[in-house]
């Protein structure tokens, strides 16, 4: 999980030079301890340790995250409409029937 989110950090860094930037961020809707707390489409307080890690690496890059919470099957769909611009999605979920 470490290595993705800092992998993501690197994919960040270009946008950097931009004024301001927000990026739609979809994840499960399920919560996923102690990576995703809560569950359903509200983004609870705290978050979860990804969502904390997102929003420290957007900090440092100057953009701004919009989390989305849903089910996986909707998570891809919204990426292929350009709903959301990322999803972190765990190597079970890519697998989960639509």
């Amino acid at each position: 999980m470490c290595r993705t989110l800092t992998a993501f950090a690197f994919c960040l860094m270009p946008l950097a030079s931009d004024a301001a930037c927000t990026i739609r961020f979809g994840y499960s809707d399920q919560a996923r301890t102690p990576y995703f707390l809560g569950s359903g489409s509200r983004v609870p307080e705290p978050p979860g340790t990804s969502v904390d890690m997102l929003r420290e690496m957007g900090k440092e890059v100057g953009c701004a995250f919009d989390f989305h919470r849903m089910p996986i099957p909707r998570l891809r769909h919204a990426l292929l409409e350009n709903i959301i611009d990322a999803a972190l999605l765990g190597s079970d979920d890519a697998d989960a029937k639509d």
